[in-house]
């Protein structure tokens, strides 16, 4: 016990140098855990692209790009009378039609409660589509059926429910149109489920068109995409463009492999300079006290006793430095993800910028870890703490009395 409280009190001797070192360690800390959450994130969101894209090809007017998947609302109006056309195409199992309204602006910055709402309105007998999610699952109340055809009702994603405070039952007010929420459902991504999807004719009127803005056609199996694509795209012509989503999820899936290269570069690096940092001090903890080791051994303290209190004293740093991480890391985490998430715009995608980020992760980046995240990030810092005393022990073992009360 007296080990540990001497470590303790080691800790306070020089006030400044442990503020700076607890600093460090918890930017270090902090990195770390804000690369991880990222990190996570990213490889979460590659099984979500992979799982929900590849059967859905998409149909816009020429010029407009693939808008739904990115948010970018709508591009180009499109007749209904293109839907006769391409009835009847092998191997597509659904034609979804899709009219959208863009409720608010794009931009950067900000939290998910400033999304922008696009509100979908499609066939409601037929698999529903938002983003590159077929039929999102439904948390409350129920999904959109055949009988809603003609009425005026929706479903709303979770986080619009939850920025808007909205439940089963409320009404909304879409471009002085009234609907009624009859469902909540939830997506992979948090920008997708700020959306509203409403009957087909619901959303012609919100939208102010007797048109619509794109088509999803789902094809029976992930093998016909490609020939269900050129079978479309042979029936459309070159007015439009055909686009099979699992396309545009494999370029989305190359710059994130690169963001996520870029945040285990972080991680590494983060434990990298804690580790040097907490090695360094305590190495010239030990040259400082190297005469007051001799005078311990030359009294009669056991090697255990010392190297207890030089362990104790790092990993006390170490812990300490872990809290400052944590509270650092809640408070840096958007920054330092949207630094690194950054890269997204490779992603293209989406007026304003970086569509296909927000589309994914949403804006200012949440700092919210798992209990498992936090207990393996204090077990690093204790790593940290232990590596720092590994000199220090093994020299105060070799130590002998004489040679070190003769150290100046």
């Amino acid at each position: 016990m007296g080990a540990v409280r001497r470590a303790v009190l080691n800790t306070v001797r020089k006030p400044a140098r442990t503020a700076t070192v607890v600093v460090v360690i918890g930017f270090a800390i902090a990195i770390f855990l804000t690369m991880s959450l990222v990190s996570s994130s990213i490889a979460g969101q590659g099984n979500f692209l992979s799982g929900n894209a590849a059967n859905l090809i998409e149909i816009v007017p020429a010029g407009s790009g693939a808008g739904a998947f990115f948010g970018g609302g709508p591009g180009n109006s499109m007749s209904t009378s293109v839907l006769s056309e391409i009835q009847g195409t092998s191997q597509a199992a659904a034609i979804q039609p899709v009219v959208q309204f863009v409720n608010g602006t794009f931009g950067g910055g900000g939290s998910p409660s400033t999304f922008p709402t696009i509100v979908y309105g499609e066939y409601a007998n037929l698999p529903l589509v938002v983003g590159t999610t077929i039929n999102p699952t439904i948390t409350a109340g129920r999904a959109l059926n055949g009988n809603d055809a003609s009425a005026m009702v929706a479903e709303v994603g979770s986080t619009f429910a939850t920025d808007h405070s909205v439940s089963v039952g409320s009404t909304l007010g879409l471009n002085g149109t009234t609907v009624t929420v009859v469902g909540i459902f939830s997506t992979g991504a948090p920008f997708l489920s700020s959306s509203v999807v409403v009957p087909f004719q619901a959303g012609q009127t919100i939208a102010a068109t007797s048109d619509m803005h794109e088509v999803f056609v789902t094809a029976a199996a992930a093998g016909d995409v490609n020939s269900v694509a050129a079978a479309l795209q042979a029936k459309v012509g070159d007015s439009y463009e055909v686009e099979p989503l699992s396309s545009i999820a494999s370029q989305i899936q190359s710059s994130l492999d690169s963001i996520y290269d870029s945040s285990q570069t972080g991680l590494y690096l983060s434990l990298l300079t804690g580790a040097v940092v907490m090695v360094f001090v305590m190495v010239l903890a030990m040259r400082e006290r190297t005469k007051e080791i001799g005078v311990m051994k030359a009294i009669g303290f056991r090697n255990r006793s010392i190297i207890t209190q030089f362990a104790v004293e790092s990993m006390v740093v170490a812990v300490v430095g872990f809290g400052v991480g944590v509270g650092l890391a809640d408070l840096l985490a958007p920054t330092i993800s949207d630094l690194v998430l950054g890269q997204g715009g490779a992603f293209g995608g989406g007026p304003g910028g970086g569509g296909g980020r927000f589309g994914l992760f949403g804006r200012g980046f949440p700092f919210n870890p798992s209990p498992e995240l936090i207990v393996g990030t204090l077990a690093v810092a204790v790593g940290l703490g232990v590596l720092g005393a590994l000199y220090p022990i093994v020299r105060a073992i070799r130590l002998r009395p004489a040679e070190a009360l003769r150290y100046e």
